[in-house]
């Protein structure tokens, strides 16, 4: 009951409230409780097929109807910035040309989905808190960078902000070069130029810093780390054009720019 709750970002309560409801209403025994596990009956697998046969069909149907939001409707995305100037730079380009009457709202600041702050969201994290949908996006590879005429070892470090995967890219970073700290910023672009014009060292996507003349690899062989990307919205706007929309631009954009 405890990982269905966390599946559903729900309490345990509302999990057990909804369980009886539906045992009232079918007038069947659903689910058996086995020591610490819960079970569905036979007629509990009829309802979760049945459910997923409604819930594909609503898709299709969906889709089907080809709506798309009127002139002017405002698609309102927030996410990290150095997901944004690493794999979804070209997001506002394809947006206008697909969308060309309707009005992109990019921003990297905190917006909830669950107060309508937001239509979608990009993180690095899967949240766990709220009536959510969440789709992995895919990953991204990180790994240190110098300047590429630095001779010698690097001086410090330049901290990137990689919001919610902070922790995870500073963990990786402190088992590459034991440098102190020396500069904290926002932002891959700002960031580059500050390692490409001294002897610091910071860590970039691959996508990012391999494709520029004066970036290397600290440590050419060396290992990377892989940080995942999530797309998240509210689950009662999974039908919502807009919503519908959003995702499948920033899931094009994410594909056409790693080659996927």
């Amino acid at each position: 009951m405890t990982k269905a709750a966390e599946s559903l970002s729900a309490n345990v309560a509302t999990v057990s409230r909804r369980i009886e409801k539906l045992t009232e209403e079918t007038g069947q025994t659903l689910f058996i409780k086995h020591a610490n596990m819960w079970e569905p009956t036979a007629a509990g697998r009829r309802l979760v097929s049945l459910a997923e046969i409604i819930e594909d069909n609503l898709d299709v149907f969906a889709a089907q109807q080809g709506v798309t939001p009127p002139p002017g409707t405002v698609v309102r995305v927030a996410m990290s910035l150095t997901v944004l100037q690493s794999v979804l730079g070209g997001t506002s380009a394809l947006f206008m040309e697909r969308h060309p009457d309707l009005v992109l709202d990019l921003t990297f600041r905190d917006r909830s989905i669950a107060y309508a702050e937001a239509d979608i969201a990009v993180t690095y994290v899967r949240p766990t808190q709220g009536l959510l949908t969440c789709r992995k996006l895919g990953e991204i590879r990180v790994r240190p960078y110098v300047a590429s005429g630095l001779e010698g070892p690097p001086a410090g470090w330049v901290c990137i902000d990689y919001n919610d995967a902070d922790a995870q890219v500073s963990a990786y970073a402190r088992s590459q070069h034991s440098g102190p700290l020396r500069l904290r910023m926002e932002g891959l672009n700002l960031a580059q130029r500050v390692v490409a014009d001294s002897d610091l060292v910071a860590i970039f996507p691959e996508c990012y810093g391999d494709v520029r003349n004066d970036l290397r690899r600290l440590i050419p062989d060396g290992p990377a780390e892989s940080l995942e990307v999530w797309i998240s919205f509210h689950r009662s706007r999974k039908l919502d054009p807009i919503v519908r929309l959003a995702d499948k631009l920033l899931t094009d954009c994410f594909s056409m720019e790693l080659g996927g």
